[in-house]
């Protein structure tokens, strides 16, 4: 009995079969988070999907409310998430009308 509830546990723990949206990435530069901005989205889990179509002109325009952070060429930025995503689009910007 209690092994059963372990595992029905563990299981609700691991796969968060009711979460409605992606996990937010993990984002750090010299050891210090980098927040990040949740565009759109589709997701879906064992018991829902749902896609949120954020309303931003560009990626410029999502960040407008946010801090830069300053990096130099040679720091290295890591990005880890809980779960690995099925697609991952990053934008850089060096100005406010280039980007790659």
């Amino acid at each position: 009995m209690i092994g059963s509830l372990l595992v029905v546990i563990a299981f609700f723990i691991y796969f968060e079969p009711f979460r409605i949206e992606p996990y937010d990435p993990n984002v750090e530069v010299n050891g210090k988070a980098i927040p990040t901005v949740q565009g759109s989205y589709c997701w879906s889990s064992l018991f829902s999907a749902q896609c949120a179509d954020m309303i931003y002109v560009d990626a410029l325009h999502m960040t407008e409310k946010s801090k830069p952070v300053i990096v130099s060429p040679s720091d290295k930025i890591h990005l880890s998430f809980d779960r690995k995503p099925d697609s991952l689009e990053v934008v850089r910007w060096d100005s406010k009308t280039k980007s790659e």
